[in-house]
C-alpha cells in the first residue's frame, strides 16, 4: 500500500492498526505516520525512532514512492525550477519563488494539459495523465528532503495541468497540505488556479477550509476568450463569473497581457465592467 496516496488521518489509522497487529503497539504507528509529511524521511529505514524490526515490517508491507529530482535551474532573483521524473518516465516541473520571508511553491497537478490555451506551453504538450496524490504532494516532500531542506510558506497550483480537472487527487492533496499532521500549511496560503472548471470550483467551495481561488480570464468577451481558451465554449464567461461570485471567499482574476490581442483600451473597459 502506498501510504503517500492517503490523507494523514487515513495513513495514521492504517499504520496504528498494522503496528498493533504485529505486536509493536499502536503508538508506533503514530510515530511512523509523522515521518510521512510532518518530519519526512526518504525511506522506512530512516525512521530511526522506531525499532529496526518494525521498520523492516513496514518496508515489507508499505511503500513511500519517491520522485527523482533530475535538474534544478536558478535565476538571478533566486527563483528555482525543479524537474522531477516520475516512475513511468513522465516529467513535471515545480518552481520555488522567494519573496521576502515567503517562499511559494508552484506545483503541477497533471502531466501535460488537455485545455490547449493558446499562450500556454503545457497545453501544446497535450494531456498525458493525471498525477496521483503522492506525485503532487511529493513535489513538496522531495524539496523538504534536500540537504538543506527547502520548505514552502505558500503553495499555488499553477504548474502543469488544470488542478480542478484532477479533483480526486487534488482533494486528497489539499488535506495533506493543510492538516496539522501533514505538511501544515494554512488554507489561506494555498491557492488553486483554474481556467474556470465549474465542477471543480463547486467541489472546492464545498470544503470548509478557506483555500484561495484564482481564475484565468485573459479576455473580457466570450468571442476573444474562446480563441485564447477553447474551454470557454464549455464554460462561458458569465458562468465563470457567477461561480466566482458564489465562491464566498477571496477570488483572484488572472489576465495575461498579449500585445495587440487583449491589451487595448476597449479590453480594459470591458474587463472593468465584467469585474464589477
Amino acid at each position: 500500500m502506498n501510504l503517500l496516496d492517503l490523507t494523514p488521518g487515513q495513513a495514521e489509522s492504517v499504520l496504528r492498526e498494522f503496528a498493533q497487529s504485529v505486536g509493536a503497539g499502536a503508538y508506533r504507528g503514530t510515530q511512523a505516520a509523522r515521518h510521512l509529511w510532518t518530519s519526512p524521511v526518504g525511506s522506512f529505514e530512516e525512521m530511526s525512532d522506531l525499532p529496526k524490526e518494525f521498520r523492516a515490517k513496514l518496508a515489507e508491507n508499505f511503500t513511500m514512492p519517491r520522485l527523482a529530482l533530475e535538474t534544478m535551474q536558478e535565476s538571478s532573483d533566486g527563483t528555482r525550477k525543479f524537474l522531477f521524473r516520475m516512475a513511468d518516465g513522465q516529467a513535471i516541473e515545480t518552481v520555488a519563488i522567494p519573496d521576502g520571508d515567503r517562499l511559494t511553491f508552484c506545483i503541477s497537478s497533471q502531466a501535460g494539459c488537455a485545455l490547449q490555451c493558446a499562450f500556454c506551453a503545457t497545453g501544446a504538450m497535450g494531456f498525458l495523465r493525471n498525477l496521483s496524490p503522492h506525485e503532487i504532494a511529493g513535489q513538496i516532500r522531495e524539496l523538504a528532503l534536500l540537504d538543506p531542506p527547502i520548505k514552502a510558506t505558500n503553495i499555488v497550483f499553477m504548474g502543469m495541468g488544470e488542478p480542478l480537472m484532477n479533483w480526486p487527487s487534488v482533494d486528497v492533496v489539499l488535506t495533506i497540505l493543510n492538516s496539522p499532521n501533514g505538511i501544515g500549511i494554512g488554507a489561506r496560503h494555498i491557492t488553486l488556479s483554474t481556467v474556470g472548471w465549474l465542477p471543480g470550483i463547486e467541489a472546492l467551495a464545498a470544503r470548509a477550509e478557506q483555500f484561495r481561488l484564482a481564475i484565468s480570464i485573459h479576455a473580457p468577451t466570450d468571442g476573444l476568450r474562446a480563441t485564447l481558451m477553447p474551454v470557454n465554449t464549455k464554460f462561458p464567461l458569465a458562468s465563470v463569473i457567477e461561480a466566482a461570485a458564489n465562491f464566498d471567499r477571496r477570488v483572484t482574476f488572472e489576465y495575461v497581457m498579449l500585445g495587440g490581442v487583449n491589451d487595448q483600451m476597449e479590453h480594459a473597459n470591458a474587463l472593468a465592467a465584467l469585474a464589477q
